[in-house]
């Protein structure tokens, strides 16, 4: 009799503890713990940067300190191109770049790229949280061995400059624009009868003001930040190409985690370096259209027939990737 008092007693006490085990944080059973080394060459108080680190406070609470993150940003572990490598290689965990650095791995990946694919902010963030997204995290997958966890904002792309305001594609004729080099970027430019001038993003604000460029095709956010506004005079709202950036990861890091943890790391990612991104984005996008006016800028938003001659121009530079790029992308988009 006293035996089975006993027995009864130990079997209590095992279903108290597993009770407790089961009521406590959200770390995994594996009590393994995980560090992520992101790096980025944003400033560090840009909105994505604010996204990763409250990511980073995030992912901590929830798996109780079992994966914590040390974040690298303002191009300590080297540019967009270098990041992206070292995540292949397995020398980072993740980083945080323009997703146009994944085309030197896949052409696929220049479709986000090419001029006038999206409609509208909305209907892009649809288009890569969806099926579109996941399409080209998986062919980053195949050819650098990274998942794409989440798709953050860079904004849209505008038209900066010093000669006159634009106002329809026949404007850009004659002038003389910096661009990120890129065969797209060049021949975007050769389809508008503009002249594009690859150029460091470093050399920019002096070219301006030296007259060696026109303009910059970068986006309003960028014109304050880097102070354009105070050498260009004259800017309009094109939003001809998106700036897109990825959160990524090294698949085989994220796999050897318990799937616990990596379906945390998924959830967690996408809810802040994608949704509170954009919103991030948006808010500072608004505070730096502000700065913009107040250094004296004379903005220009383009109606829709005007807007639809940068379109139109545009098509043959479309044309000329289809062959490139995957039909389902171009299927998918409805292009």
């Amino acid at each position: 009799m006293k035996m089975k008092k006993l027995l009864a007693v130990v079997f209590c006490m095992i279903l108290c503890v597993g009770c407790l085990a089961g009521c406590g944080g959200g770390g995994s059973d594996s009590g393994d713990t995980y560090v992520l080394k992101i790096a980025s060459d944003e400033p560090n108080d840009s909105a994505s940067s604010q996204a990763v680190e409250k990511f980073g406070e995030a992912i901590a609470e929830a798996t109780d300190g079992q994966v914590t993150v040390e974040y690298m940003p303002d191009g300590a572990m080297g540019g967009d191109r270098e990041i992206l490598e070292s995540v292949t290689m397995g020398n980072l965990e993740m980083g945080l770049f323009n997703v146009s650095m994944y085309a030197t791995y896949d052409e696929d990946w220049n479709i986000l790229s090419l001029p006038y694919v999206f409609e509208d902010q909305e209907s892009k963030y649809a288009m890569l949280d969806g099926e579109f997204g996941a399409f080209l995290s998986d062919k980053a997958k195949e050819s650098t061995g990274t998942e794409v966890l989440a798709y953050a904002e860079g904004t849209p792309m505008a038209l900066s400059n010093n000669s006159h305001p634009i106002k329809t594609v026949d404007d850009v004729k004659g002038v003389k624009m910096r661009v990120v080099e890129a065969d797209i970027n060049l021949d975007l430019y050769d389809a508008w009868g503009g002249t594009a001038v690859p150029m460091a993003f470093t050399e920019v604000y002096t070219a301006l003001q030296q007259g060696t460029i026109d303009g910059v095709d970068t986006s309003p956010y960028w014109v304050s930040v880097a102070k354009f506004s105070e050498v260009a005079k004259y800017m309009t709202d094109t939003q001809h190409q998106e700036c897109t950036m990825a959160i990524a990861i090294n698949s085989e890091f994220l796999a050897s985690m318990p799937e616990d943890l990596q379906q945390t790391v998924r959830d967690l990612a996408y809810e802040y370096c994608a949704v509170e991104q954009r919103q991030l984005m948006a808010d500072s996008v608004a505070t730096e259209m502000e700065n913009i006016k107040a250094d004296g800028v004379e903005i220009y938003e383009l109606s829709d027939a005007e807007k639809q001659t940068f379109i139109d121009a545009s098509r043959p530079v479309i044309e000329k990737y289809r062959d490139t790029i995957s039909a389902e992308l171009f299927e998918m988009l409805g292009l």
